[in-house]
């Protein structure tokens, strides 16, 4: 239980500090990716047509022909 509460915490301060987020994207490609997608999808607001959009692409993710 330790241990699990420990990863959410971790992964908390991941998300909500600005310095290690953008430091974690310097290194990883996210245009046109899924990745990009979870991102954008917090700038806007729940269900609005652009967050709508972006909800479909997401879920639908592995349902695409390569």
């Amino acid at each position: 239980m330790k241990n699990l509460i420990n990863n959410i915490l971790f992964y908390k301060e991941i998300i909500t500090n600005t310095k290690i987020l953008d430091e974690v994207k310097k290194n990883i490609h996210l245009e046109d990716t899924i990745l990009n997608d979870l991102y954008n999808i917090n700038k806007y607001e729940k269900n609005s047509k652009e967050y709508n959009k972006l909800k479909e692409i997401i879920i639908n993710v592995d349902e695409f022909k390569n």
